[in-house]
C-alpha cells in the first residue's frame, strides 16, 4: 500500500469519526436528555448549536487556517476533536458538554476542508477526483452509519 493511500484513508476515517458524533447525536438524544436531566427539546441543543457553528465556522475557518502547515492543522484539529470528545464523556453538566461539543464543531469544516483538499493533491491529476470521493465516502458512512452505530451502543 502507498503512503498516499494510507492518508487518504485516514483522512477517510477521521471524516467518518467526526461525522459520526455529529449525526450521532441524533440517535441518542433521549439518553442524553435523561443523563443530563433535561428535556428532549434542550438536549437537542446539542445537534442544533453543532450544525449552526459548523455552518458559521465553515465560512471563515477553512480560509483563515489555509495559511498554516497543513500537518499541524490536522494534528491539532484530530487533537482538539479527541480531548473534548473524551472530556465531554465524563461531564455532568450539561452547558460545560455544550461548550465541548461547540468547540468540536468550530473544528470539523477546517479537518474536512483540509482532507478534500490534500486527497486532490497528493495524487496524480487523473487519480484526484477518485481519492476526494473516497474521503467523501467517509463523510458519507459518518451520516448514514454513525446513527445506528451511536445507538446501538447506548
Amino acid at each position: 500500500m502507498k503512503k498516499t493511500d494510507i492518508a487518504i484513508y485516514i483522512m477517510m476515517l477521521g471524516t467518518f469519526s467526526i461525522l459520526s458524533t455529529e449525526m450521532g447525536m441524533i440517535g441518542i438524544l433521549p439518553q442524553v436528555a435523561k443523563y443530563f436531566s433535561v428535556t428532549i427539546d434542550q438536549a437537542g441543543l446539542f445537534v442544533s448549536l453543532f450544525a449552526i457553528t459548523v455552518a458559521i465556522s465553515g465560512l471563515v475557518l477553512p480560509l483563515i487556517f489555509s495559511n498554516i502547515n497543513r500537518k499541524k492543522v490536522f494534528v491539532s484539529s484530530l487533537a482538539i476533536f479527541v480531548i473534548f470528545t473524551f472530556i465531554s464523556a465524563f461531564l455532568t453538566n450539561f452547558y460545560l458538554a455544550l461548550i465541548c461539543r461547540i468547540i468540536i464543531a468550530i473544528f470539523m469544516p477546517v479537518y474536512c476542508g483540509i482532507s478534500l483538499t490534500v486527497a486532490g493533491e497528493i495524487v496524480p491529476r487523473e487519480e484526484a477526483c477518485d481519492s476526494i470521493s473516497k474521503v467523501i465516502i467517509g463523510v458519507s458512512a459518518g451520516m448514514i452509519i454513525g446513527v445506528p452505530i451511536t445507538a446501538y451502543f447506548c
